[in-house]
């Protein structure tokens, strides 16, 4: 099933676009934000919780299929805007 965006108004929800879904389905509405993930005080604390964070994190696989240029050190650097450590060694000696 896809995601649909709308806008409130009026006590409604006006939708963009027509979902694919199924009639009389059970849905969940609220404001869209641009937070990725969970806040610090949606992450518990507790010992379950950071077990279960924990078991997330080592469930994740390594990123596979870079282009080789994306995996060059330097390139990458370079695409990000970064000094290579190189540069930044004699930006470092400059300051000395």
């Amino acid at each position: 099933m896809s995601t649909v965006r709308g806008t409130y108004s009026n006590g409604t929800v006006k939708l963009k676009t027509k979902p694919d879904w199924p009639e009389n389905i059970e849905v969940e509405v609220g404001p869209e934000t641009n937070q990725l993930g969970i806040s610090e005080e949606e992450q518990g604390t507790d010992p379950q919780s950071i077990a279960e964070w924990i078991a997330w994190y080592r469930s994740l696989e390594p990123m596979v299929g870079f282009d080789s240029d994306f995996l060059e050190k330097d390139e990458w650097y370079k695409k990000c805007g970064y000094h290579t450590p190189e540069k930044l060694k004699e930006l470092d000696e400059i300051f000395q």
